[in-house]
């Protein structure tokens, strides 16, 4: 009796997941290394906040609280691109693809001054496209887990800006 509803439960498991993964209303998500998305940088406030802002060199800026020497906020606009990391899955003449969804995201950073530096942290805020049937779009839906990967980039560039400008040696 037991094997039979061992085997029961693992053909239902398997029907429920195939029928998943067929689904095209069922977002995928490729799995990241652990990225940050917070550093901290052996430089004063005005130099990591002048590349803050030249990393964002062509974003719209909605907000820019940079008078406070302790603390300062940035708030971008949405910018949209394609996901790295989100997708439907489909078939095609029982061939199995793959359509990337368009993304439309927005930052939010802030500087904190901390002993030996400046403390950066950047919160991700990420809306995917929703399809219909079709595979046309159906508006925007907010997702629990942003790319980890854009705000690991943001922090690069910043990094980047910062080294090119050290005058020190």
């Amino acid at each position: 009796m037991k094997k039979i509803r061992f085997v029961f439960c693992v053909a239902s498991s398997l029907f429920l997941f195939g029928t998943a993964c067929s689904s095209p209303q069922t977002v995928k998500s490729q799995a990241y290394a652990s990225l940050g998305s917070q550093r901290t940088f052996e430089m004063e406030m005005p130099e990591v906040w002048t590349a803050v802002e030249k990393s964002l060199e062509g974003s719209n800026i909605l907000e820019n609280k940079k008078e406070d020497s302790v603390q300062r906020q940035l708030k971008t606009d949405w910018t949209e691109e394609l996901s790295r990391d989100k997708y439907y899955t489909y078939k095609v003449n029982g061939l199995p693809k793959k359509k990337y969804l368009q993304v439309r995201f927005k930052y939010l950073i802030t500087a904190k001054k901390v002993m030996g530096g400046t403390d950066v942290k950047i919160d991700t805020t990420e809306e995917i496209q929703s399809l219909k049937k079709d595979g046309t779009p159906d508006g925007f839906t907010a997702v629990k887990k942003a790319d980890p990967s854009r705000a690991a980039e943001l922090l690069n560039k910043i990094d980047l800006v910062i080294l090119s400008s050290d005058r020190r040696g």
